[in-house]
């Protein structure tokens, strides 16, 4: 049997303290957190001393709207709103004390940073961020290396990569 509550245009309130329990599928409300996306280095990449590099991320686990390339996130049309982000990267650094920063851009602006001064031989930082985007922005997650001989960042699906996506509103 099929039931319907009230007509097209209708609002239906539950009143405060109610619980809806559903027990089946539910289709209409709610949301997903879409798109997404999860990619990483399949090789590894040098990052040299006073510059800032995008890291290149060229496998993906998988991204929902095809809307991750290589190294940069592009909010796909229609899909304006609040995403998440996070980047992960592991280094070689090495005992003359580098110092290097990973960070998150929107365009050519930086949102979010972590920086590390390292003087282990092995190394691996975060950062992650919230940020409100509009169809047509663009993420991509970078290093700055300023001190210390240049650095290789590791490959592989737990090692360097960047992950993203859509909050549920």
């Amino acid at each position: 049997t099929s039931l319907e509550i009230g007509s097209s245009g209708d609002t239906i309130t539950i009143p405060s303290g109610a619980t809806i329990t559903n027990n089946g599928t539910q289709t209409g409300f709610g949301g997903t957190n879409t798109p997404n996306f999860r990619a990483y280095q399949s090789s590894s990449q040098t990052v040299n001393t006073g510059t800032t590099t995008i890291i290149t991320l060229d496998t993906e686990n998988f991204d929902s709207a095809n809307a991750f390339a290589s190294n940069t996130f592009t909010v796909p049309s229609g899909q304006a709103g609040k995403y998440f982000f996070y980047f992960n990267v592991g280094t070689n650094t090495d005992l003359n004390h580098n110092q290097f920063s990973a960070m998150i851009y929107k365009g050519s602006s930086l949102i979010a940073i972590c920086r590390d001064n390292a003087e282990e031989p092995y190394d691996m930082i975060n950062v992650s961020t919230i940020e409100n985007l509009s169809a047509g922005d663009t993420i991509t997650f970078r290093i700055h290396q300023s001190k210390g001989s240049d650095i290789t960042i590791y490959n592989g699906s737990e090692a360097t990569f960047g992950l993203g996506y859509k909050l549920i509103e």
